[in-house]
Formats: C-alpha cells, sequence, structure tokens
C-alpha cells in the first residue's frame, strides 16, 4: 500500500506478523516495478511489516521529501517498539541518515556514504559528485544528531572509498560501530542475501549482540559467492592480472547470475580500454549487453569504445540509448552533451572509462 509520494521518492507500508518493524531504502538504480518495493520479497518471505522508500532516481533521498514523508512513516509503525532502518549504498546512507526522523532504533546501513556533496567527500571519492545538486543536498552529511540509537555500519576495509566514509561517521557520531567485512568490495549486503542469514542477523541486531553480528558475518562472507566475485573483479581490473581473472571468472561462473556476469565483463572492458585495446571492450561489451540488455553504464562504455575506433555515429547513438533508458540521470546527459560537442568542434575523446 502507497503512503507517500512525491517528485523524488515513493514510499509504501507492507503488512506483515513481526512484533518489530524494517524501513528499507532501495540503493541506487534499484530497477523495480511500479508500485513496487526494494526488499518486498524478504518482507514476504520472514512475515516482516515493512516500510519501503524507494527514490525514482539517483538522489540520495532528499530532506526535504523525507521530512514530507516521515509523518505518514512514523504513523504506518507507531505499534512496533523496534524498527529497524536498512538499506545498502544510497540506501546505507538514508538508513542512517533519517534514523532519528523515523523513529528506528537500529540502522543496518551496508557501506554507506555520508554524503556527497563536493566539500564533504571531494577528497577521498569522487564516484557519486555528479549527482550531487545544491538544491536538493544542503546539510546532507550524516551526523549524531541524525542517526538512531543503535546504528551499525557494515564495510570492506579493503575497499579505500568505503572505509573512508565508515571513518568519516565513526568520527562525526561516536554511537555508530563499525562490522568489517572483507573482501566484499562495495557489495557487502550480499552476504545477507539469503533470507536465512538476514533473519539471523536482525535477531542479533534487536539483542545488540554486536560482538555476534562480527563473528557472524565473517561466517557469512565464507560461505558467500560475493567474496569470490570481489577477489575475480579486483583481479580483471589489474591490467597485469586481468587473464588470470578471466580465466577464474569462467571457471566460476555458474555462481554469478547474468547482472553480475555482466558487471564483470564491463569491468575487463575497462581494462581494455584502458589498454587502448578498444575492439577487445566491444566484444565483451556485447557480451555483457547480451546478458542484461538495461545495463545503461555497458551502453556508455560501448559509446566510448565506438569513439575510440572512430566510430562516432555509433558512439552518440549508444550513448543516447543509455540516456533514454535513464533519462533521469543528468550525469549521463552531460555526457552525452559533452560527446555531441566534441564531435561538432572535432575535440572527441572517451568520457565514460
Amino acid at each position: 500500500m502507497q503512503i507517500y509520494s512525491s517528485p523524488e521518492i515513493d514510499v509504501y507500508h507492507h503488512f506483515g506478523t513481526s512484533d518489530f518493524a524494517t524501513v528499507m531504502f532501495a540503493p541506487m538504480n534499484w530497477a523495480g516495478q511500479t508500485g513496487d518495493f526494494w526488499g518486498r520479497s524478504v518482507a514476504e518471505k520472514l512475515g516482516i511489516t515493512t516500510i519501503g522508500v524507494t527514490a525514482k532516481r539517483p538522489n540520495w533521498y532528499p530532506v526535504k521529501d523525507m521530512n514530507a514523508a516521515a509523518p505518514a512513516i512514523r504513523a504506518a509503525l507507531k505499534s512496533h517498539r523496534v524498527v529497524i532502518s536498512y538499506g545498502a549504498s544510497m540506501g546505507g546512507y538514508a538508513a542512517l541518515k533519517f534514523g532519528a526522523l523515523l523513529g528506528a532504533t537500529i540502522a543496518l546501513a551496508f557501506s554507506p556514504q555520508v554524503s556527497i556533496a563536493p566539500d564533504d567527500v571531494a577528497r577521498f571519492d569522487p564516484r557519486f559528485l555528479d549527482y550531487y545538486s545544491p538544491d536538493l543536498h544542503g546539510g546532507m552529511a550524516v551526523r549524531e544528531a541524525d542517526i538512531c540509537r543503535y546504528p551499525l555500519v557494515f564495510y570492506d576495509c579493503c575497499m579505500y572509498q568505503d572505509r573512508r566514509h565508515a571513518d568519516y561517521v565513526a568520527h562525526h557520531c561516536p554511537r555508530v560501530q563499525r562490522v568489517v567485512a572483507s573482501l566484499t568490495g562495495h557489495a557487502t549486503i550480499g552476504v545477507f542475501a539469503s533470507s536465512r542469514k538476514l533473519r539471523v542477523l536482525l535477531q542479533l541486531a534487536i539483542a545488540g549482540d554486536v560482538p555476534a553480528i562480527q563473528q557472524l558475518t565473517t561466517a557469512a562472507i565464507k560461505d558467500s559467492s560475493v567474496r569470490k566475485h570481489e577477489i575475480i573483479s579486483k583481479l580483471i581490473m589489474r591490467e597485469r592480472y586481468m587473464d588470470y581473472g578471466l580465466a577464474a571468472f569462467e571457471k566460476h561462473r555458474s555462481t554469478f547470475d547474468n547482472v553480475q556476469a555482466a558487471r564483470v565483463l564491463m569491468r575487463a572492458a575497462k581494462t581494455h580500454l584502458s589498454r587502448s585495446a578498444p575492439a577487445l571492450a566491444v566484444g565483451l561489451l556485447q557480451q555483457a549487453l547480451e546478458l542484461h540488455s538495461g545495463e545503461v553504464n555497458a551502453m556508455m562504455l560501448m559509446s566510448d569504445a565506438c569513439e575510440s575506433l572512430g566510430d562516432y555515429p555509433a558512439s552518440i547513438a549508444w550513448a543516447e540509448r543509455g540516456v533514454a533508458l535513464r533519462p533521469e540521470d543528468m550525469r549521463l546527459a552531460t555526457l552525452l552533451r559533452a560527446k555531441l560537442l566534441a564531435l561538432t568542434t572535432g575535440g572527441v575523446g572517451t568520457m565514460f572509462s
């Protein structure tokens, strides 16, 4: 049941049988159906009363919209003594930032950002700066007054940007407790993809047993394909070891779903582009798009590869396809405009890779 909507977010209420509730924030570019919310399947499987908050574009859940939605969310949660905010990456940011606003008692934030504002994070994390908007993101950094009573941040200590975000939030918000998920990359939440593991995690979080959560996380990583995928991806992204990584990928390909496999091929394509081997990149990107035809980032990389090959009409066509699939993404529109301008002025150069 939808309980709130704005130009930036939608909010849904799923009724379960649990004596606690969750608020689930979708990650960036979650591609659910209209009227659906991220986490619905696990909420239904575990019988959890859930508020599902979805962003209509990569907007990091603007404060203005969340303030407007808060009364409806709090009213839906008023009968629950324990409320757990939950999310990954952009959703992990929201799980932290709006914990107090929504009356959450516990936050489980996987690989969160603390902000995407340049003044806050440009010195260590440029990944999402293009999504920053002064109109939407004033005062967006997570601070102590924002967080709930028992916030936990899960992060891979081997991933520089995510580690810096975890350090940042721990410095500014002393209540935050950190859970290390080594060699999971930005996919820490994948460790708890199974409903069985998630049920145990939620039970331990409600009990407040952080040491047991760390033990559970470490054990779950060993049983998960996430660690294997991260190691293979790291090999592929290093030019010297890419061939070993691709061989390992082929050996373990059955453990990857189509989306995961497409993204591994995209990483290999980026490495080929850095090697000045665009023809090889095109071959890998064609495979990636066969596996996941809606992968916009693969289209933008294909645009760069075609540009490097001197096929400028194809380059523009691929960029236009990407923008058409994600028209709300101003970063992609800016890249397309830059390509068109470069083409007309003769200053063509790859922009996405």
